[in-house]
């Protein structure tokens, strides 16, 4: 009862608090939403200048991946101007509200830089000096095939803290700049499908490598593939019941697992047609 009584106490001083000030709070709230939308406006207009830039500059881009080099500039930009906004408009509030001297103190006497450590954010300085070297480095850009430890998927964007990569599920992964550690970029060159198939050891050698070949190509040229230079090797290995045929197709990185998956299959299935079976032990490898 006695902890009711004291709250009602506060809460009756509370609203007595704001009839006397109600016209100050009034005032104070209507700054802060000005400062929000302002903010808000100071974006849009900022984002606005930075894609027109951008667009004015891919213009002349000539390659591929000069394009994705200035869709990545234009994402670290982005997220450049959203922090410094934040950051801005927080501080703004709190002179609002009258933290003004609180602030202006401890900015004169920490810095910027002491105001991040105080707040336990040195996660977000490595994060940032990270995405600025993978940006000074090339390592990657927006639109590239990434692998990124155990993530492998299409990156779709690259802010100031953090790497965002779409998977094949379409999910979406974040990952901090600051752990990225081993990049595996498949964009930067096509990619080479290594197909091995194990077959059964008294066929015929030559017929299965007129077969593998034509089969191959025919998938190359009715799809479209580009570049898909097809590499047959002929007999690669034997084994004790099989005949190991190597072949090797270039084709761009994006389409690597559908055209890895439909040409065995279409070549598996010729082969079968023209009674060439596996053995018991049967394995096609792709890599």
């Amino acid at each position: 009862m006695e902890l009711l009584s004291v709250l009602g106490d506060l809460f009756k001083q509370g609203i007595e608090h704001i009839k006397e000030n109600y016209p100050v709070i009034i005032f104070c709230i209507l700054e802060i939403v000005f400062v929000i939308l302002l903010g808000w406006i100071v974006k849009k207009i900022v984002y606005r200048i930075i894609e027109r830039i951008i667009r004015r500059k891919q213009k002349h881009n000539v390659t591929d991946k000069d394009f994705r080099k200035t869709e990545t500039v234009l994402t670290l930009m982005k997220s450049i101007t959203k922090y410094l906004l934040i950051f801005f408009v927080t501080v703004a509030i709190l002179s609002i509200i009258g933290l003004k001297d609180t602030v202006a103190s401890v900015i004169a006497t920490a810095g910027i830089g002491g105001i991040a450590i105080g707040i336990g954010a040195n996660s977000l300085i490595k994060d940032t000096i990270a995405g600025f070297l993978i940006l000074l480095d090339d390592e990657f850009a927006v639109g590239d095939t990434v692998k990124i430890g155990d993530i492998e998927g299409v990156v779709e964007s690259i802010a100031i803290r953090t790497t965002r990569v779409k998977l094949a599920d379409n999910s979406l992964a974040s990952i901090p700049n600051g752990e990225i550690t081993t990049v595996y970029n498949y964009s930067r060159d096509n990619y080479q499908i290594t197909m091995s198939l194990e077959l059964e050891l008294e066929a015929d050698s030559d017929l299965i490598g007129r077969i593998i070949e034509k089969e191959a190509n025919a998938y190359i040229e009715e799809n479209g593939i580009v570049p898909g230079t097809v590499n047959y090797l002929g007999v690669n290995n034997y084994t004790p019941v099989a005949q190991v045929h190597m072949l090797l197709v270039t084709v761009e990185p994006s389409k690597r697992y559908r055209v890895a998956r439909e040409m065995r299959q279409r070549i598996v299935t010729e082969l079968r047609n023209n009674g060439i079976v596996f053995p018991k032990s049967e394995q096609v490898v792709v890599k």
